[in-house]
């Protein structure tokens, strides 16, 4: 890390440290992911001693962010997703948000999607690699709907990206705070992120569909109940899929 200069692995200490807290100021999660990947690579090294200064080093006080759209929101922002598709190029925010919040998957994870992974006779979705892990993601009716229709605007291809790059379709289509800040706004909703919708997926799941913690944590690909989401069987993993889609598309108006 620049921001630490040249500093001995036994000198590393809340003072030394000091100069990558400045730098970052109020960023106080990424230092504190910093400090933990500084540790962990130190710990590799076989250079993390039980009384290495380093462990006593302050972190800051994290505040988990949990932010899910209400019912009013949710028929708010298929709304304004029905008018984004109107505009040129805008089907591709539009419907990555749609299966973001119909499927509780992290951005990227449909962003950086391709065809291959798409299993139409079973209307699975298999993932490769994600944070937790390969997984394969059960897509309900309506989640599979939004992608034939991609799939067939698209001339029907057999490989690629799901979202491919205005420009280069070899390349996946770049993320826009810029437009997903004006389409928030389409929508009338405020202080909200777009990992909000994998709350709102998460939430919807277990107050509105009746599921089980364990089986929203299976849903979402939570690794710490990566264990037990292995029981569950394949039959109620599909149930969960088509219950978050009923309930989310329960306030949604049929596009124009």
């Amino acid at each position: 890390m620049a921001a630490l200069g040249d500093v001995r692995v036994d000198d590393l200490d809340d003072a030394t440290i000091r100069p990558l807290r400045r730098r970052l100021g109020n960023r106080h999660t990424t230092f504190n992911r910093c400090l933990a990947l500084l540790i962990a690579s130190m710990n590799r090294a076989g250079c993390l001693h039980t009384d290495h200064p380093i462990r006593r080093v302050r972190r800051y006080k994290e505040k988990q962010k949990t932010r899910v759209l209400s019912r009013d929101e949710n028929h708010r922002l298929n709304d304004a997703l029905n008018e984004w598709r109107k505009k040129k190029g805008g089907w591709r925010y539009a419907d990555l948000l749609a299966l973001l919040i119909l499927t509780g998957l992290r951005r990227d994870e449909w962003r950086l999607g391709r065809w291959e992974w798409v299993n139409w006779a079973l209307a699975l979705y298999n993932i490769p690699e994600t944070k937790t892990g390969a997984r394969t993601v059960y897509l309900s009716a309506a989640a599979l709907e939004i992608l034939m229709n991609i799939h067939r605007a698209g001339g029907n291809p057999a490989r690629g990206f799901i979202f491919p790059a205005v420009r280069d379709k070899r390349k996946a289509m770049s993320w826009s705070w810029t437009t997903w800040r004006r389409l928030i706004a389409t929508a009338g909703i405020s202080d909200v992120r777009c990992h909000d919708l994998r709350h709102t997926a998460g939430s919807y799941a277990h107050s509105f569909a009746g599921l089980s913690q364990r089986a929203v944590a299976d849903l979402l690909g939570h690794s710490r109940l990566e264990t037990s989401g292995r029981y569950i069987h394949d039959d109620e993993k599909r149930r969960a899929a088509e219950a978050v889609a009923k309930a989310v598309t329960e306030d949604w108006k049929p596009g124009n």
